[in-house]
């Protein structure tokens, strides 16, 4: 019986241990809400609040069918939101595509100076892409019971 025991416990500690291993990356990504059937996750992995009073959050969206871009296929994106917490605005300042297979098919930026390095993927390689359009340097309202309501709630009160 105590052989059993200890066989168990053994499990149950590998269990654990091992799934926080394989699953490493998705301790990183909160999710915290559904838009038109894409799943959005925020990390505060690599989280900044500006002295001006802007809050950087990492969002990735997992689109909920494929999109097509530049004849590759999309499965999730990861963009960098800035957040004006006191004016209760928003814009996306960077951007990539994800292929299933991880790779970059796509980039947005901005031409705004106060951005954080371009270092998103596992390997923590920066890189540099030839945009392919560029992210609007307006900042827009945030619209009450929104997706981005709610980001802003996250990353105003760090």
């Amino acid at each position: 019986m105590k052989s059993i025991s200890v066989l168990l416990l053994a499990s149950l500690i590998c269990l654990t241990g091992c799934s926080s291993w394989f699953n490493a990356d998705s301790t990183k990504w909160v999710y915290f809400a559904t838009e038109k059937n894409d799943k959005l996750h925020y990390t505060l992995n690599k989280f900044e609040k500006t002295e001006k009073g802007i809050a950087k959050i990492w969002v990735k969206t997992i689109f909920g069918k494929k999109i097509r871009l530049d004849e590759k296929d999309s499965t999730y994106a990861k963009n960098m939101y800035m957040i004006n917490c006191a004016a209760n605005s928003y814009k996306m300042n960077v951007g990539f595509f994800y292929s299933d297979k991880d790779e970059i098919v796509q980039k947005t930026t901005s031409s705004q100076p106060d951005v954080m390095p371009l270092i998103l993927d596992r390997s923590s390689r920066e890189f540099t892409f030839k945009p392919i359009s560029t992210a609007k340097d307006i900042y827009f309202p945030i619209l009450p019971n929104s997706s981005t309501e709610k980001l802003k709630e996250i990353a105003c009160k760090q």
